[in-house]
């Protein structure tokens, strides 16, 4: 048998090597894939900035980014596009949007980008939201501690006050008798302030009323407070009936204001915005959950009743409502 010459045994080895190696070598096609539509996009509001969130884009080799387009006017009422210049961001899923002007409506939506330079074939559904202004509130709780039976002014007799009775935020809360004369008397008998509430709410909010009790002196001889015993208003005076209507929740009025929806380290939820000074509630109740959002997407001004809702240290953030009433003034 003979035996083939090198050469050629070394020319059948090239003819197999040498294609293997230019397949090896050869460029990958380009990735010509477009990520998925960016869905679920929320947004919610703070002072001067809102902030975006969203569910996570799909890409047949990874979503690198996303691209959001914004503007003080719809796509729908700008012939398709958008009057401030996009923002672009990492692989994240939210976003907050600073240096907002508060009251302005705002409109967003986003694409999802890859390494390639895709983008989504279509944007998401197009949100907005206006940013509204808050302030920083420092809560004081005052504590209410029953009076020295030798700081009690005319201990024999009884004194009649007459004034407008207003609630304040606290812990508990404090009601005060403010007279025609500019003076106001802490209320302090517990045992009555249900009646006390009464008439700081719906038709009996701001009605005169007259109040009996023993005057109250701080150590300084200073009359701060009424021991009150009753709070029985003139019913043809008020033209109302003296007990509590159905119509009014029979918890405490926590807050006033408009409802929205905001994003937190902790998830989405529905916060109180008062009206009076500005703090923010997270509103508790999950079975009436769907009362709360309606409200929140009319807009409409609400009061909210309920039981206050504090934290570790003592800081009131939240309420556990009961009840929500829409105000029409």
């Amino acid at each position: 048998m003979k035996i083939r010459a090198p050469w050629i045994i070394l020319l059948a080895i090239g003819c197999f090597i040498l294609p293997t190696t230019i397949l090896a070598l050869s460029p990958l096609p380009p990735d010509r894939d477009r990520p998925s539509v960016v869905s679920n996009i929320r947004a919610s509001i703070g002072d001067k900035e809102i902030i975006l969130s969203w569910d996570p884009a799909i890409d047949n080799v990874g979503v690198t980014g996303y691209k959001i387009y914004r503007g003080t006017k719809s796509a729908a009422q700008n012939n398709g596009s958008y009057n401030l210049s996009s923002v672009k961001v990492g692989k994240v899923t939210t976003k907050s949007i600073k240096n907002l002007l508060n009251g302005r409506t705002y409109y967003f939506v986003i694409t999802a980008l890859d390494a390639a330079g895709n983008e989504s074939p279509s944007a998401s559904l197009e949100v907005s939201a206006k940013p509204i202004a808050t302030k920083s509130t420092t809560i004081k709780t005052v504590k209410i501690e029953p009076p020295p039976e030798t700081s009690t002014a005319d201990t024999e007799n009884t004194t009649e006050l007459s004034g407008v009775i207003h609630s304040y935020i606290g812990s508990p809360p404090m009601f005060y008798l403010h007279t025609d004369d500019g003076k106001r008397y802490q209320l302090l008998s517990q045992k009555y302030w249900r009646k006390a509430v009464l008439y700081t709410r719906g038709l009996y909010k701001g009605k005169k009323v007259p109040v009996k009790g023993k005057l109250v002196q701080n150590s300084e001889g200073h009359t701060f407070g009424i021991s009150y015993s009753s709070i029985n208003p003139v019913e043809s005076e008020l033209g109302l009936p003296a007990e509590l209507p159905s119509s009014i929740p029979s918890s405490d009025l926590i807050a006033k204001g408009v409802i929205h929806q905001m994003e937190t380290t902790q998830g989405t939820g529905l916060y109180l915005f008062s009206e009076d000074d500005g703090r923010k509630f997270q509103l508790f109740n999950k079975p009436d959950w769907q009362k709360a959002w309606d409200f929140m997407e009319s807009e409409k001004r609400v009061a909210a009743y309920g039981k206050p809702v504090y934290n570790k240290t003592g800081h009131l953030y939240g309420i556990r409502f009961t009840d929500l009433v829409p105000l029409f003034n």
